[in-house]
């Protein structure tokens, strides 16, 4: 396989992109262009930021959205779980176990089919969600540091729009 175009080397994910000679690097000042590149480095921006300060309460991101969906939602299936969070049935198991470990979560057998479980927030889970909205509200007041609630209303309003359009 023959490559064409310059090597431009992304230190943050270690690839190659090969950029075809007629793609200018004005065009990656386009914004509808940009957007999607500045998405994924908020994402990674925050995404740091959240687990260092949740790595203290011994729990990672993936652990706290789902605290957040059982408290939102009551208890939920692992199936619905899944599918409301956006992630394969799997990942659901593994968070599980690291959470019933820790007491934060129980699992009782569903209703329906006999290999279907509900789980259910537990009072130790109930403070770990405490502790854990606490840090992560520290990092969204640190991380908009400087822009007024006007702006942060104002991009949160467009990215839900995007969202509500493009998520499944």
């Amino acid at each position: 396989m023959r490559t064409v175009g310059t090597p431009v080397i992304c230190q943050t994910n270690r690839y190659i992109v090969f950029m075809q000679p007629s793609t200018s690097p004005a065009i990656m000042r386009e914004p509808r262009i940009r957007l999607g590149i500045l998405l994924r480095r908020s994402q990674q921006t925050v995404f740091r930021a959240l687990t260092a300060q949740l790595e203290p309460l011994g729990i990672r991101g993936d652990h706290f959205r789902v605290l957040l969906q059982l408290d939102e939602h009551g208890p939920s299936s692992q199936t619905d779980l899944a599918k409301s969070l956006g992630t394969d049935l799997s990942n659901v198991f593994r968070t599980f176990d690291d959470l019933h470990s820790m007491n934060a979560v129980t699992r009782r057998a569903g209703t329906g089919e006999r290999r279907e479980h509900v789980l259910a927030l537990t009072y130790e889970g109930r403070v770990l969600l405490g502790r854990a909205t606490q840090a992560a509200s520290a990092v969204a007041h640190r991380l908009t540091e400087g822009s007024t609630d006007e702006e942060v209303a104002q991009l949160t309003a467009v990215l839900e729009r995007f969202l509500a359009r493009h998520e499944g």
